[in-house]
């Protein structure tokens, strides 16, 4: 393979033992796909093929197996191919990185239960997740905190390019003396790729990160904020994950959701008010009977009967594992929802 960015590829014959090399558009490389005009349009399309194939396994798994269980397994098996050697495409166009993020937004749906049309903020969100491409600028910042710390193989250390200050001989006495200089760039492409495209984000990156000089204080560090899931949202059957979690999404089958997707042409419950999740679960005079059965049961376990809780939880696990069970047979025995559907309780 050759690289050129024309359509036809020059190239002089190759012989090897009298046979003529062939000369291919693209080349796999220790998982890498590597194309003659230095785009990733085939490997994103090979690594979202073989990512959606494994997705169609968890897909069948979704209701069998609980949240718990299939984000391990996501992360685990999917999302693993999606990152794997994501620093070196990050500079890929905005398109194909799109395709990546359709395949996680895939994913996050059959994890959480939402439906089509949810946003992956909203699913997100719910799951606690970050985009890809959160996670893969906090890599490409880790590794390039390696290599200006010597952390890195020693190949890599003069890609760094000269401070300003080393690159005037201290001539002058300026304010970003201590940034590093950009390095000159011909193409778009080389400026978009790893590291000319490092340089301005370690320039604007917090001193006292830019300071760390041990990989694992960084990175707890970056990841300090990321958000962690809700135990609450993995408790009980998965069928009740799936509507709860719904409900959290405004993508349930709850009238007041349905009208907001344009489903249906009015928000009304069959009592006549608008069936938002506060009157299904606290007001709705179709299910008096089961909601005094659910507030008795939650007076003895002194929970407060409010949505917030209903939805989240209370943050203490063994008060949270009885909730769930309750509000299970409240929901089971209002057969309001096509996916958990019974007779209603004695």
């Amino acid at each position: 393979m050759s690289v050129s960015f024309t359509e036809e590829q020059p190239h002089h014959p190759l012989f090897m033992h009298d046979q003529q090399v062939e000369n291919v558009a693209h080349s796999l490389h220790l998982g890498i796909t590597l194309q003659h005009n230095l785009k990733w349009d085939q490997h994103i399309d090979n690594t979202c093929i073989k990512a959606h194939k494994r997705l169609d396994i968890l897909n069948s798994l979704s209701l069998k197996l609980s949240r718990h269980t299939l984000d391990i397994l996501y992360k685990a098996y999917i999302r693993s191919i999606l990152e794997y050697a994501d620093i070196l495409f990050g500079n890929a166009t905005q398109d194909n990185l799109d395709k990546l993020n359709k395949v996680h937004k895939r994913g996050g749906k059959i994890v959480s239960g939402a439906i089509r049309g949810t946003s992956s903020e909203v699913i997100f969100n719910e799951l606690a997740w970050e985009t890809l491409d959160t996670r893969r600028d906090r890599r490409k910042l880790i590794l390039y905190s390696d290599i200006v710390h010597n952390r890195a193989p020693p190949y890599l250390q003069p890609h760094i390019p000269q401070t300003v200050q080393e690159r005037t001989q201290g001539r002058y006495q300026l304010r970003n003396n201590r940034n590093l200089s950009q390095p000159p760039a011909r193409t778009e492409t080389f400026k978009n790729s790893y590291f000319p495209s490092m340089v301005d984000v370690w320039n604007n990156t917090d001193p006292a990160i830019k300071s760390i000089s041990t990989r694992t204080t960084l990175k707890t560090t970056l990841c300090r904020t990321t958000p962690k899931p809700s135990p609450f949202f993995s408790l009980g059957k998965r069928s009740i994950n799936v509507v709860l979690a719904r409900i959290r999404m405004e993508c349930s089958e709850l009238n007041s959701h349905l009208f907001a997707n344009h489903v249906i042409a009015h928000p009304l419950c069959q009592c006549g008010q608008v069936e938002t999740a506060a009157h299904y679960f606290l007001e709705c005079p179709m299910y008096t009977l089961h909601r005094l059965r659910l507030v008795n049961q939650l007076r003895l376990l002194e929970i407060d009967f409010t949505i917030d809780i209903l939805l989240h939880g209370t943050s203490y696990p063994a008060s949270d594992r009885t909730l769930i069970e309750h509000i299970d047979q409240f929901i089971t025995a209002t057969d309001r929802f096509s996916l958990i559907s019974g007779p209603p309780l004695p």
